[in-house]
């Protein structure tokens, strides 16, 4: 069993899933449910358990029902597995599930890139520059400041954003940052590189002019620096 509300159709191939689910279900007595998730605030676990028994994942009669619960827009997966399987498997088949789902996400299961897959998440960079654009756009916003190098030329980097939502959730608004970009402002962009090593990261943090004001950009509220 799928499911997928009609929003999340862009990232999520549901005929390929459908297909996937409806071909390891011949193969067992249990029912495996694929559950996609819109953003929410909380932990991805306790949202997961709460959906496993809403879509009576636990009612087989061997209590081999599994949940696979998918979040696109915070890239977080859940495998929740009943009693009845677990006993028989153990922790290391969802570890191994979850590991697998992973790998698939870089291909066209969701219509969307592979976070770990373009992004380098052992390191962090930190960027001072003009901010001369601001792409306020789903699924994803973008940030453009221009940072002068040591020798005098000019780089424009991109920083990639959460959507439109998260972005209010974290005290931004469109008419405030255009007002940042036609005013110029000199920010402070933290985030992750890109791996090959391009002009763009995945923006975790801008600090404004007045270095008291940090924008949150990770989900988590937005901060005050003392």
């Amino acid at each position: 069993m799928t499911r997928v509300t009609r929003r999340f159709d862009k990232y999520v191939d549901r005929a390929k899933v459908e297909a996937a689910v409806a071909a390891a279900e011949r193969a067992t007595t249990g029912e495996i449910v694929v559950a996609i998730a819109p953003w929410f605030w909380g932990r991805v676990d306790k949202v997961a358990e709460k959906t496993f028994a809403k879509l009576g994942v636990g009612q087989t009669r061997e209590h081999n029902g599994v949940l696979i619960f998918v979040c696109p827009r915070r890239r977080r997966c859940t495998v929740l597995g009943d009693a009845g399987i677990h006993a028989r498997a153990g922790q290391p088949l969802w570890d191994a599930a979850v590991a697998a789902i992973a790998v698939v996400a870089s291909v066209p299961l969701f219509a969307h890139h592979s976070f770990s897959a373009e992004y380098d998440q052992s390191k962090t960079l930190t960027l001072n520059g003009k901010m001369i654009n601001f792409e306020w756009v789903n699924p994803h916003s973008w940030i453009h400041v221009e940072v002068t190098n040591p020798d005098g030329s000019k780089t424009v980097w991109k920083g990639e954003t959460p959507p439109v939502n998260v972005l209010y959730r974290n005290g931004w608004t469109k008419p405030m940052v255009e007002d940042m970009v036609q005013k110029g402002e000199t920010v402070t962009l933290r985030g992750i590189p890109a791996k090959d090593g391009s002009h763009h990261l995945f923006a975790q943090g801008v600090t404004r002019s007045d270095g008291k004001t940090v924008l949150g950009l990770s989900g988590a509220p937005p901060e005050e620096t003392k």
